[in-house]
């Protein structure tokens, strides 16, 4: 298999990975903060609200319930609170947006503070970029200054050959020594040597990686390793070589060039920038978002189950430990998707490295030796594994020498991620459509807007069962293979490098046609969720039959009232103060057929009947307790069956399914038995 091929294997679907973690970030933050506001404006909001509407706040716990849920006055505030909740919740997460963008701006500035990463000299971007211009020019047999006769060939502009200098940089990349068999070897310049001065073997490495902006270098004097690390922002890049890497330039002139040719990489492919938008995002959800969320609810969560408060809450911001296991899996599944993407990006800077010039022998001589400590230690350095950033040593030499002879798809640990990403943010749809605060068509037709980058993802991480063979020569499985890219730094295995590049675009991310077609794959399926609604049914739950026929809710046998005076005087006046005209009401909203308005087209009508069963639904439950235990009972069972069945009933008309008419019906159905028994008990019934 070409080297490119392999590389490409290697580090697919980074970018659609990354953007994926980013969207549920995203997500999760509007869902925590909206959450989060409407169970802390229900601590002070709600108690009032329940008082105003009429509702004894003292009543039995289902009725309030009841009341939080259907009670037109209640519903109102919680549609105040829900609004509200929405505004908080966008420009919080706005806000948590910006302030990550100003950090992952601050953070290189940061690490340069107080001089503590001094300049190596003579090596700034200014200084390695004139460097650069001038070994052009030398090599293309033109003055080396500009200024003596010639015009610059910069980004943009034409040289003598009719060439951008970009592509005539590009045209000599790697090719220092090609056709003697020591193309990057030693990273020799045109004459065969290493250059005297580090400025412009750093420029020399620069060209080769094919970049055409030179990043500043500076040295960390107090780190003794052979490495170098790469950060910055967009266009102002900066490598830090370790002083013990600038110790060995002349005497490991090998080591030296792979080290910097793979930060060089890093920077090419924009690696840096993804991983430090991924810090920045990720200490600023964690900091403004997921401590301070999880802190309130658990500490609502402990005042509720230990002190016993006894607080209400809106339906739907009810503190559980809901949001303490979305939390925990939110860590863990951001910890290990950037652990994922930057152990193949890694791997990525590697390919590149070696095709640019790098000896892959140098990463040969950092493996380390074989250890020993049985199973056990075996077990846990593998299961391990997923949580470092950087692979190993071997890994990283294997995958030069011998990169994989079939397409094997993505690895298992991407799939499983993957899976979690989409259930988490489907748990964020759901969230949002019980929030009910915003219309469930446009929760769904932004949910909707994912499905191409959720599809794309899942088609490159889904590991294969047929395994697609690739370009490795026939008759040697496992011998090394051809490099394809300019200035191969195999050619002490195998001879001389062939001189044309394998894409034109030299070392970088490419899009293969894999990810083509999962991307339109996508944007055809777009169009089809928008006409079929397969997420409509998360927007409202319709109820099941062991919810219609739960025994907790089956009424008892039919009793008399108690028979003492009190009691029966009690009862009666219950009924003659407003009762018997409820149950009046109820009785004539349960004689009504919504299918036959639903049928004829009558949408006024529909509605008018919808908001008078809401009325009486709110006046009952302002009703005062039963004076008798099995009638309290009986009008528990008749609200509550009666609300139910409304709520499947009274629905936007692009919400209404007919399956939810036959759970509808056998809630009235109960709520007519509840009925029937309550004007059994009434006194003043012939």
């Amino acid at each position: 298999m070409a080297s490119v091929e392999a590389r490409d294997l290697t580090g697919r679907a980074a970018t659609r990975r990354f953007l994926l973690l980013v969207l549920v970030l995203l997500a999760s933050c509007t869902s925590l903060i909206s959450r989060t506001v409407l169970t802390v404006d229900a601590t002070v909001a709600l108690p009032r609200c329940v008082r105003s509407s009429g509702v004894d706040p003292d009543a039995p716990a289902w009725r309030i319930g009841l009341a939080v849920r259907f009670h037109q006055d209640v519903v109102g505030c919680r549609s105040d609170a829900a609004e509200g909740a929405v505004y908080i919740a966008l420009l919080y997460t706005a806000a948590v947006v910006a302030t990550a963008l100003t950090l992952y701006w601050w953070l290189p500035r940061w690490k340069r503070r107080g001089g503590r990463l001094p300049e190596v000299p003579g090596a700034d971007g200014t200084t390695v970029r004139r460097l650069m211009l001038d070994e052009a020019h030398r090599q293309e047999g033109r003055p080396d200054r500009p200024d003596q006769g010639a015009a610059p060939a910069g980004p943009g502009r034409e040289d003598t050959t009719g060439r951008t200098g970009t592509e005539a940089d590009r045209g000599t990349a790697g090719r220092t020594g090609a056709g003697d068999g020591t193309a990057g070897r030693t990273g020799t310049g045109a004459d065969g040597g290493i250059p005297d001065s580090l400025p412009a073997h750093l420029a020399l490495l620069v060209r080769r990686a094919g970049l055409s902006r030179a990043p500043d270098f500076v040295v960390r004097p107090g780190a003794l390793s052979a490495g170098a690390v790469a950060f910055g922002r967009a266009r102002r890049y900066t490598v830090c070589l370790h002083a013990g890497l600038l110790a060995r330039r002349t005497t490991d002139p090998r080591r030296f060039e792979a080290v910097v040719l793979h930060e060089l990489a890093h920077i090419r492919n924009r690696d840096v920038d993804l991983a430090y938008l991924t810090v920045a995002l990720w200490r600023t959800f964690l900091a403004m978002v997921l401590i301070p969320c999880l802190g309130i609810h658990g500490l609502l969560v402990v005042q509720d189950q230990m002190l016993g408060s006894g607080r209400l809450y809106w339906e739907g911001a009810t503190p559980g430990p809901g949001e303490l296991v979305l939390g925990v899996a939110l860590v863990a599944q951001t910890h290990l998707v950037r652990a994922d993407i930057l152990r193949h990006r890694e791997l990525v800077a590697d390919h590149d490295a070696v095709a640019c010039g790098a000896d892959p022998e140098v990463w040969s001589v950092q493996r380390p030796p074989a250890r020993g400590g049985g199973w056990a230690l075996a077990a846990a350095r593998r299961a391990a594994r997923p949580l470092r950033t950087h692979p190993s040593w071997s890994q990283r030499y294997e995958s030069l020498i011998r990169p994989p002879a079939v397409d094997r798809g993505g690895t298992k640990t991407q799939f499983m991620l993957f899976l979690g990403a989409h259930v988490t943010l489907i748990h964020c749809v759901v969230s949002w459509l019980r929030l009910g605060a915003v219309p469930a068509r446009t929760v769904l037709s932004l949910a909707y807007l994912a499905v191409p980058l959720i599809v794309a993802t899942g088609s490159a991480v889904r590991p294969r069962k047929a395994k697609r063979p690739t370009g490795r020569p026939q008759g040697d499985p496992t011998g090394p293979v051809v490099p394809t890219a300019p200035g191969a730094g195999r050619a002490h295995l195998i001879g001389p490098a062939p001189a044309v590049p394998a894409h034109p675009s030299g070392p970088g991310i490419r899009r293969g046609s894999r990810t083509v077609r999962a991307f339109w794959l996508g944007l055809c399926v777009l169009p089809a969720l928008y006409v079929y609604k397969p997420l409509s049914g998360l927007a409202e739950p319709t109820g099941t039959m062991d919810e219609v026929f739960a025994p907790s809710w089956s009424l008892p046998p039919f009793q008399s009232p108690r028979s003492d005076p009190g009691t029966r005087a009690r009862v009666a006046a219950w009924y003659d103060d407003g009762g018997r005209e409820i149950l009046r009401r109820h009785e004539a909203q349960l004689s009504w057929n919504p299918a036959k308005d639903m049928s004829d087209g009558a949408e006024d009508e529909f509605l008018r009947h919808c908001g008078v069963m809401r009325r009486t639904l709110s006046d009952g439950l302002e009703l005062p307790p039963y004076p008798d235990p099995y009638g309290e009972e009986s009008l528990r069972a008749l609200l509550t069956s009666f609300a139910e069945g409304n709520r499947l009933v009274c629905v936007p008309e692009d919400e209404r399914a007919a399956e939810s008419q036959l759970p509808a019906a056998l809630w009235h159905m109960r709520a007519a038995d509840a009925l029937a028994q309550l004007r059994k008990l009434d006194p003043g019934t012939d």
